[in-house]
């Protein structure tokens, strides 16, 4: 395709994509809100009484049935906007034109893949540093096999075996074939689940305030996806256990540096690009409680460091490569 008129959504235009809004349509994106976060807040509800009544054994199938149902709600919020704004082509038919390019694909795996990896690796580095210096929260160390499995008791909820626990091969290895496995899994499976979210944010809602300069939009954006994950960290005690009144704030903390990361992300590789990064985020933040053991949840993995290793990485990008349409 000729790339031609205005830069949206992180790809070139092409003739047929719609133009940008003169100004922000702000009851179109009540709208969105309506149906992501009131429907988030009710499907969590739900959610919540479910796991209440439900054998322990039964939880794995009720997280599962939070990534089908949840996480797609800021798709169907994008896909009603856009049917409602008249826009087209819609979004995902704009963004699939452009893995047409080649180049496109080696985007996906600079520009999505290694700014979350960078997080991760910045965030391992921050928690080992706040374990070794004893802060408060920041858990011990996981070096020994014993210790590992102790902690892989303590993440699944299941003893291990002592004959199998002195079968495991040694920290770093497990640690480092452990992240790999994030890295493809999340830039692959994790990434179709990631793509429902970031349709709507980095996505249609990104269109939709564009108006406002790339910085306030992804300010205001970052805050509402962090409050869009209340319901899963009050009722459900997703990431931060029963400490959801430091969570739900710790949560919009990550997701303002880490939205302006995806941003940038979808302004170089668009919105697979944003999904991918999303995707490898959430598998190799997951890896790093097994090196660290007892830890405060508000410190480490999506706590601090996160927080701190997520604004690092977004100064970095937007400063040292800024986009050369950063459409946001």
């Amino acid at each position: 395709m000729i790339a031609t008129g205005t830069p949206m959504d992180g790809i070139r235009t092409t003739p047929d994509s719609p133009r940008p809004p003169a100004g922000v349509a702000w009851r179109r994106v009540a709208l969105f809100l309506l149906i992501a976060m009131g429907g988030g807040w009710g499907v969590g509800y739900l959610l919540w009484r479910v796991a209440r009544s439900i054998p322990a054994e039964l939880l794995p199938l009720l997280s599962l049935s939070l990534a089908v149902v949840y996480m797609p709600l800021p798709l169907a919020a994008g896909v009603v906007l856009e049917r409602v704004a008249g826009r087209r082509p819609p979004l995902l038919r704009r963004a699939w034109a452009g893995l047409r390019r080649p180049r496109r694909w080696l985007m996906l795996l600079t520009a999505g893949v290694l700014p979350a990896v960078a997080i991760a690796v910045l965030s391992l580095g921050l928690a080992i540093a706040l374990s070794v210096l004893g802060v408060p929260g920041a858990g011990e160390l996981v070096r020994t096999t014993t210790d590992l499995a102790g902690q892989l008791s303590a993440i699944s909820g299941q003893e291990i075996p002592a004959e199998l626990a002195s079968t495991l091969p040694p920290v770093p290895v497990v640690f480092a074939v452990s992240f790999v496995q994030a890295v493809v899994f999340g830039a692959t499976l994790n990434a179709v689940f990631a793509l429902g979210e970031e349709y709507g944010w980095r996505g249609v809602l990104a269109e939709e305030l564009a108006p406002l300069g790339a910085l306030r939009a992804n300010l205001l954006i970052g805050t509402v996806w962090g409050l869009w994950h209340a319901p899963l960290i009050i009722w459900l005690g997703h990431n931060f256990g029963d400490q959801w009144r430091g969570g739900v704030p710790m949560m919009v903390a990550v997701c303002i540096p880490f939205g302006f990361v995806l941003a940038w992300s979808a302004a170089r590789a668009g919105l697979f690009g944003a999904a991918v990064g999303h995707g490898v985020f959430n598998g190799t933040m997951g890896v790093l409680l097994l090196l660290v053991a007892g830890a405060n949840p508000l410190v480490t993995p999506i706590g601090v460091v996160a927080v701190v290793a997520s604004t690092v990485v977004a100064i970095v990008l937007w400063l040292g490569f800024p986009p050369d349409h950063p459409c946001r």
